[in-house]
């Protein structure tokens, strides 16, 4: 089944409406077709750097699906991806799909006996892993027999007297080259993805997410989110993480650029690609506010003091103006009389928190990049900044 392609007409900001397809892979060939030339990826801290455009990843998804049906993997077969956020995830995470395989994941970082464990636990037949390292500390505590090939996310050369058939990135889109795809049957209801949970309380649990799951999210976070095409989207959340990696789907559906960065990274990223949206979670807020506060812990008294200031009544303003718009999570029905009088406080204060924002908000927000528009934290998005009154 095919969406029909957004018409010329729309403006450049509508969503795509992907509703009537079954499967995540059957995005893809759509969005490069709208988006072409516009990057779709950009990776510049793996080994090697990757800048994809929308044609370009499609091409890398279908080729690598290619090579997975060379290689023996058919329709509903599980194969573990063990590796960690990168361009070359992404390609095998919808490779594997749109091969009709179901993917497997989890960090390469684990303990190998956590590995070990999903890799047996989900029944796979194949092994796609982040380099050499990872792959070396799981053999000793595999069944060969069990594994139909491993695959590197690296360039690396395969391991001499390997037990198992082993292949390393680009001969696995080689491999992809010459096989002729046959596309899968894609099904709603079909399996897509099994994550694991942490462990923590004991042996880790799959949790089965269907096509009709993620397409689900495609589908509905327009609610929320309505990007233009080329706005840069920062990848920082693992990307076996549900939440992160949700985004990152829906965010690369609408054409925007999705940049690859890390915790050491990311203050120079955000302002160096100025992005406008990224799911994060709130430790990784936390730690830029404290970054933030010691800035003006460090300035003189006086202007210490006049932050405070602006910092106080503009948070009333904030308060103010959410009860007025009936937006207040405390109070989401005020009486009208209520609403007058929050509003006319909101007019009052506006003055002085506009003052702040261009002595002191906007500073933060330059820092920042400048052009956030949403950040998500625990599945929730908010404009602009971190800070309610940024």
């Amino acid at each position: 089944m095919s969406a029909t392609r957004p018409s010329a007409t729309q403006s450049s900001h509508a969503s795509i409406d992907y509703s009537a397809l079954q499967a995540l892979p059957e995005i893809w060939p759509i969005a490069a077709h709208r988006f072409g030339n516009v990057v779709a990826l950009r990776d510049n801290y793996s080994k090697p750097n990757a800048v994809l455009t929308y044609t370009e990843m499609n091409q890398n998804f279908q080729q690598f699906a290619s090579g997975l049906q060379s290689l023996g993997i058919k329709a509903g077969d599980r194969i573990s991806l063990f590796a960690d956020n990168c361009a070359r995830w992404m390609i095998a995470d919808q490779g594997c799909m749109a091969a009709g395989a179901v993917d497997v994941v989890r960090s390469s970082e684990a303990d190998p006996p956590e590995l070990a464990f999903i890799y047996e636990n989900s029944e796979s037949s194949a092994l796609l892993v982040e380099n050499l390292k990872t792959c070396q500390k799981l053999l000793p505590l595999l069944d060969p027999v069990a594994i139909k090939f491993i695959g590197l996310l690296s360039d690396e050369e395969a391991i001499a007297d390997s037990p198992v058939p082993m292949l390393n990135f680009n001969q696995i889109l080689a491999a992809g080259a010459k096989h002729v795809f046959t596309p899968p049957q894609f099904a709603s209801e079909q399996l897509a993805t099994l994550l694991y949970t942490s462990g923590t309380t004991g042996q880790p649990k799959g949790v089965r997410l269907s096509h009709r799951n993620l397409m689900h999210q495609m589908n509905t976070f327009s609610d929320v989110l309505q990007p233009h095409p080329g706005n840069q989207a920062l990848s920082i959340l693992p990307t076996w993480h549900c939440f992160g990696r949700t985004v990152e789907y829906y965010l690369l559906s609408q054409g925007c650029t999705q940049v690859y960065t890390n915790i050491r990274q990311i203050k120079k990223d955000l302002q160096t690609h100025k992005p406008e949206y990224m799911a994060s979670v709130p430790r990784l807020w936390e730690s830029l506010y404290e970054a933030i506060q010691k800035q003006f812990r460090d300035q003189p008294q006086s202007k210490q003091k006049l932050v405070q200031f602006f910092f106080k009544w503009s948070q009333r303003y904030i308060e103010a103006r959410r009860t007025a718009q009936g937006l207040n999570l405390a109070n989401l029905n005020p009486a009208l009389s209520e609403r007058i009088v929050e509003q006319l406080k909101c007019w009052g204060l506006a003055p002085l928190h506009a003052v702040g924002d261009r002595l002191v908000y906007k500073k933060v927000r330059e820092a920042l990049g400048g052009k956030l528009q949403g950040i998500g934290e625990r599945g929730w998005f908010f404009g602009h900044a971190p800070r309610k009154f940024l």
